[in-house]
This record gives structure tokens, C-alpha cells and sequence, in this order.
């Protein structure tokens, strides 16, 4: 995508929005059983960097996926629900101006979600849609 592109070469773009998506990839991890739960009332686990594949190294793409299995298309799909449910409400919270109970971080949950969405989908990346 040119935004990542811009971002990467050029140092061009916003950081918020490209340090976030950590927790997309975090939803990945998860779903490959590499992250052992995902719990929507906290963020990323400090060494996820570590439990993936290191990109300047190269690996074989057999060895990783012999060493990942899927869950279960039911496993995600209640995740994504539960993702879909949690949004809904942060959405709903700040459209009410009310306080979310609870440890929630809304940008956890819209990132995961993204992520579990785009499994679940066909859309690309950046046209999953997002409404609530």
C-alpha cells in the first residue's frame, strides 16, 4: 500500500496509525495459536515481536507454518462477535457520551476486530468494513 510505503521509506504518514495495527497482528497470532488468548480488556502481549518471524532472517514459510495451526472457523468467529459487540459499544458510548465499564481500549478492539474480519471476509486490508 503506498501509505505503508510512504511510511516506511520516507518516514511520511501518521505513527499512531500504522503503531496500532500491532494489535491486529496480535488477533493473527492468535488465530494461528501463536498468542494463547485474546483478551479484548487488554493489549498485545510485550513479546509478540519475538514469536513471529524475523523478516531479515531468511526462513523457509513451511518451517513457520508447520510450527502454527488455525482454531477452529468457530474459535474466530465468536472472537469476531465478541469484537463486533465490543465496538458496537465503544461506538455507542461515545456517540451517548457515557463511560465504558470496565478496562476498554477502543483502538484494541477496532484493530482486532479489522483483523478477525478480514479472515472471516474477501475484502482487502484497508476495505474491511467497519460499521456498527
Amino acid at each position: 500500500v503506498d501509505s505503508e510505503r510512504a511510511y516506511l521509506v520516507d518516514g511520511i504518514g501518521d505513527e499512531l496509525h500504522f503503531n496500532v495495527q500491532v494489535e491486529g497482528v496480535n488477533a493473527f497470532a492468535w488465530s494461528l495459536n501463536i498468542v494463547e488468548s485474546l483478551d479484548f480488556g487488554d493489549y498485545c502481549v510485550d513479546d509478540l515481536v519475538t514469536r513471529l518471524p524475523d523478516l531479515k532472517v531468511p526462513e523457509n514459510p513451511s518451517a513457520f507454518r508447520t510450527r502454527v495451526e488455525l482454531r477452529s472457523l468457530e474459535e474466530i468467529v465468536s472472537a469476531c462477535d465478541l469484537a463486533y459487540c465490543l465496538d458496537w459499544a465503544v461506538v455507542e458510548a461515545s456517540l451517548r457520551n457515557t463511560e465504558l465499564p470496565g478496562p476498554i481500549y477502543g483502538f484494541v478492539i477496532t484493530e482486532r476486530r479489522r483483523a478477525l474480519e478480514w479472515i472471516l471476509g474477501t475484502e482487502d486490508w484497508d476495505e474491511v468494513p467497519m460499521d456498527t
